[in-house]
């Protein structure tokens, strides 16, 4: 059984916006899907399922920032350069060769931050999940590294991090 997982507002937004930008000029979609170090079929799938209640195909946290960051560096190149048009693969980068060497990803020091408040008590490890609302198994495939947290999920443990952070300061 494949269980399908809803997507946020906003990153129906953000993906809808993306489409938009995608299908003024041709060739924009592989720049996209270049730029996040993803295959073209990747895209159009998203933009194909975004639309629909329950997603099959939906980027993952990591990528959502990506599509974010490449439409920001869309936005301003458009503003310092109006009447200028691009041609399709002038800044085509992997995000791999814009991550700052030795620097973790933002989705990396998530977990990270994540695995030490598991680990600083017990217990914590198994009482995450229901927190999170993920099942337990995810958990481990995230600090396993074998898998990424969607957008969703991220957005989940941001606010359990935070809410735990204040917490702590009171």
């Amino acid at each position: 059984m494949h269980h399908q997982r809803r997507m946020s507002r906003r990153v129906r937004t953000l993906l809808a916006e993306a489409e938009t930008w995608c299908d003024q000029e041709r060739g924009r979609r592989t720049q996209l899907a270049h730029h996040l170090n993803v295959s073209l079929p990747a895209v159009s799938a998203w933009f194909r399922e975004y639309r629909k209640p329950h997603p099959a195909k939906q980027p993952t946290a990591e990528q959502v920032l990506g599509i974010q960051e490449f439409l920001a560096q869309q936005a301003q190149r458009q503003k310092q350069h109006p009447r200028e048009r691009f041609p399709s693969f002038d800044v085509a980068i992997p995000v791999a060769a814009t991550a700052t060497p030795g620097m973790p990803r933002e989705t990396d020091a998530l977990l990270a931050e994540l695995k030490r408040w598991c680990d600083a008590q017990r217990g914590r490890r198994a009482r995450l999940p229901r927190e999170i609302s993920v099942p337990p198994q995810l958990v481990t495939e995230w600090f396993a590294g074998r898998k990424t947290p969607t957008w969703e999920q991220g957005l989940r443990i941001q606010s359990f991090l935070d809410q735990h952070r204040e917490d702590q300061n009171v």
